[in-house]
């Protein structure tokens, strides 16, 4: 079988390369195999660019090209005719339990050098379905079960976001740079391809904390328009959003989110954060009814909310929204009358509350979160 001299050359680096990561075996290495599977874009299905699947400590791209040894635990050649892949892990520098990266790669440049995930290439990090953060964390024995989609370009620029997270809550805290809209207020419901950096800390008292969110140049080239940035904290260290959870957004003034653009060379400060949003235990309530839209309402025009918020403070609605506020989502709107129905679960509503319900048409909306201002 005639194997291309350019894979040939690539299969020796990967070679070389797990050699200096690795740390040798001995008789107390446990045993730690990874498994999976991957999407291509079906363009790059035939091309003979290769797939590689990295394990990695971090995904900060100037540390992926500059550093690999200090950040890339193993990688390998995935069967790309098959795509899927499988690592032994049980002598690298890696135990069970400890947080990691999963990201696999097309590169399209391949240049004969050991690889890594530059302009041009398509990315995809895997990150478990409900969860903010990528990271995971791996048990002894066979790991199984992960899927990436590639489907993520890879451009060249170099941002950051950085302030300070105050107040008196304390414990493990995910800091999100995110680009998508919030449609509702179940944040298990983000989309992850919409998160273009974060970084994760433990607030251990009531000082301010600092963090520094690396923007991550995968999905979107400069200007990145209506980048939302927020706070999870993670009380029960669940790694999802769920009961006893409070979030933050940065905002000025009366905005919900403030909308930031990021560009290349960017170092943003001063982006403060706070805890204003609590995620309440389940309850069991349903709530339906209609609405009917402005006669300036046309087809196209930008979207409908629907907002349940605390009874007992209506000034609320409008002076504190993000501590008042139970649920909102966005509704599908139509000419004339339209209908609504939520499960009101996630809100921690229960029989006997006082709700005030407001139906906002946002006319001014332009991303991000809702938000209620002069015009609405």
């Amino acid at each position: 079988m005639h194997i291309p001299k350019r894979f040939l050359l690539l299969a020796i680096c990967v070679a070389v390369f797990s050699g200096l990561c690795g740390c040798g075996d001995t008789p107390d290495d446990p045993e730690l195999f990874l498994s999976g599977t991957f999407t291509l874009p079906e363009a790059d299905r035939d091309s003979d660019a290769p797939v590689l699947v990295a394990l990695t400590n971090t995904l900060d791209a100037e540390a992926l090209e500059n550093r690999p040894r200090e950040v890339v635990i193993e990688y390998m050649v995935a069967d790309k005719s098959g795509m899927s892949f499988r690592m032994d892990l049980s002598d690298k520098k890696i135990n069970p339990g400890d947080a990691v990266y999963l990201i696999a790669f097309l590169d399209r440049n391949y240049s004969g050098a050991v690889p890594f995930p530059d302009a041009g290439d398509e990315i995809g990090v895997y990150v478990e379905e409900g969860r903010i953060s990528p990271a995971i964390t791996l048990v002894e024995g066979e790991n199984s079960g992960f899927h990436i989609d590639i489907n993520r370009e890879v451009y060249d620029y170099e941002a950051s976001i950085s302030g300070t997270i105050s107040g008196d809550d304390t414990g493990p805290v995910t800091v999100v740079a995110y680009t998508g809209d919030i449609d509702s207020s179940n944040f298990t419901s983000l989309d992850f391809t919409g998160v273009i950096g974060f970084e994760t800390l433990t607030k251990t008292d009531a000082n301010p904390v600092n963090y520094t969110i690396d923007i991550l140049p995968y999905g979107q080239n400069v200007p990145v328009e209506n980048v939302q940035v927020f706070a999870l904290l993670d009380r029960n260290n669940s790694g999802t959003v769920d009961a006893g959870d409070r979030i933050g957004f940065y905002s000025r003034g009366d905005e919900f989110s403030t909308l930031l653009t990021i560009t290349d060379g960017l170092v943003l400060t001063g982006v403060d954060l706070e805890f204003t949003f609590d995620v309440l235990p389940p309850g069991t309530i349903k709530i339906s009814g209609e609405f009917t839209l402005p006669a300036e309402y046309v087809e196209g025009s930008p979207p409908v909310y629907i907002s349940v918020f605390d009874g007992t403070d209506p000034a609320a609605v409008f002076d504190t929204p993000f501590s008042a506020i139970r649920y909102f989502s966005k509704v599908p709107a139509g000419i004339g009358c339209t209908k609504f129905s939520f499960d009101l679960a996630q809100s921690g509503l229960k029989e006997g509350d006082e709700v005030i319900v407001v139906g906002l048409w946002d006319r001014d909306f332009t991303g991000g979160l809702p938000n209620i201002t002069k015009g609405d």
